[in-house]
Order: C-alpha cells, then structure tokens, then sequence
C-alpha cells in the first residue's frame, strides 16, 4: 500500500471511531428526537465517505470498472430489495468482471 492509501485508511477508521464508539461513553441531553436523526444519520455520513474515497482512489486506475461497479451499489441501494452486505459483494463483483 502507498502512503495516501494508508493515511485514508486512518482517517477512516478515526472518524468511525468517533461515531460509533465515543458516542457510547459521552452523554449527550438531546431530544429523542434528535437523538434518533443522529443515530440514523453519522454511521451513513460514513459510509458516504468510504464510498467517495474509494470512487476517487479507484477511478483513477480503471474508471469503467469503477463506474459500474459503483454504479451497481448505487442501484441495488435506490431498489432496496436485498441486505447491503449482499449489495456490497455483488457490487464487488461487478467491479471485479469488468476490471
């Protein structure tokens, strides 16, 4: 792995930190209402994050791999007919055919 690799790793994996495990152990007074926004909202923001991440570092190797494959998760999301672990092999995949 390059150095760029390595520190989006990191940076990825600190911000996961800090939304799914520091909110644990910090109070907060919130309304239940807000609570519940962030509880939906941070493990996406997340994710959204992973997701541009890889986008940007993998479409500049193969960008029709990258396109489909991306392509494919953003699809299989908007139909919401399967668990995201399955929607995240099969998009896998289809990166991988094309790549």
């Amino acid at each position: 792995m390059n150095e760029e690799v390595l520190i989006g790793v990191a940076l990825l994996f600190a911000v996961s930190i800090v939304v799914r495990i520091v909110p644990t152990f910090a109070r907060f007074h919130l309304s239940e209402e807000r609570s519940e926004e962030i509880r939906n909202i941070l493990p996406i923001a997340v994710l959204i994050n992973l997701m541009l991440y890889c986008v940007v570092s993998e479409s500049h190797d193969h960008q029709m791999a990258a396109l489909v494959g991306f392509g494919t998760l953003v699809f299989l999301i908007m139909i919401r007919r399967i668990n995201l672990l399955l929607m995240v092999v099969m998009a896998s995949a289809a990166y991988l055919v094309v790549r």
